[in-house]
């Protein structure tokens, strides 16, 4: 299949504002699609670009999902697929709303260039001396997470991007660093029970906000681990009692089912799994309500 490069600048031209969408699409954890998009963005240092990310797609539900968002948010798009029936679609929509639709191994640059009407700073890796804005993003958001861990700060939470919330052993700390990484602001905050649970997140807004769950078996032994290798005690507490590990469970759902935030058991699934889901969660928060 032919990529759609030809896309009529003279109709699909930016606004002067210089604003763009780029959706990145991938059957897989999306890794590639961002440092290529990210590279290519940076040589277009007068134009603000917003990411949608939508990975691990799989199922053609999940396609048509895309292809909703990429309507109400028209811009570039970017994918790798491995599926020619989704490729197709992809191809199809773009080429009735006249937007670029470009396989990575494509000539990317020169799309980007016809598209936004600018000419890219060069194409060489080292563009200028001065720190890529991506990458100060990106530092900003690593120690906002990192100052957010484990609950230790519950101050400026609508700079968040995403609020995570789950029992203790169900790998929030690493899916928050993971996230921050790709430039998200992440919170992350234990749940012990609902009486102690901090009452500011009703009224959070901004952030998406997320729930962790785990089969509690899967948490005991964690937990046993966790407990022996600090202090080389496994002995049974209420730490590691799987009959509490089952109502820890129990009533974090309760306060999700409260919050309707998406729930995600990570029981069988990788950092990188879980991760790229949040970003989906993201990525349909920002397209159905319009953020800026």
């Amino acid at each position: 299949m032919v990529e759609n490069e030809g896309v009529k600048i003279s109709e699909a031209k930016v606004e002067s504002a210089k604003l763009c969408n780029v959706h990145l699409v991938s059957d897989s954890t999306g890794d590639t699609l961002l440092t290529m998009a990210s590279s290519i963005t940076a040589q277009f240092p007068k134009v603000d670009f917003k990411k949608f990310t939508w990975f691990l797609t799989r199922t053609e539900s999940e396609m048509k999902g895309i292809l909703e968002g990429i309507k109400k948010n028209k811009g570039i798009v970017m994918y790798t697929i491995v599926s020619p029936k989704f490729e197709e679609m992809l191809q199809t929509l773009c080429s009735d709303l006249n937007i670029p639709c470009i396989p990575i191994l494509s000539k990317i640059t020169r799309t980007f260039q016809r598209y936004l009407g600018e000419d890219s700073l060069g194409t060489s890796n080292e563009i200028s001396n001065d720190i890529p804005a991506g990458y100060a993003n990106r530092i900003e958001a690593i120690n906002y997470t990192i100052s957010h861990d484990d609950g230790g700060l519950l101050e400026d939470l609508d700079e968040a991007d995403i609020i995570i919330i789950g029992a203790s052993r169900t790998s929030k700390t690493p899916v928050s660093i993971y996230l921050s990484y790709r430039g998200y602001k992440v919170v992350n905050i234990p749940f012990v029970t609902t009486e102690t649970f901090p009452s500011i997140i009703f009224s959070i807004k901004k952030p998406l906000i997320v729930g962790l769950v785990a089969d509690a078996e899967r948490l005991e032994a964690i937990r046993k681990s966790r407990l022996s290798s600090l202090s080389g005690d496994s002995e049974k507490s209420q730490y590691t009692d799987l009959d509490k590990i089952r109502e820890e469970i129990v009533e974090s759902r309760k306060l999700f089912t409260k919050l309707a935030c998406p729930v995600i058991n990570i029981t069988e699934k990788s950092i990188e799994e879980t991760s790229v889901y949040i970003m989906k969660q993201l990525t349909k928060k920002i397209a159905l309500e319009g953020v800026d």
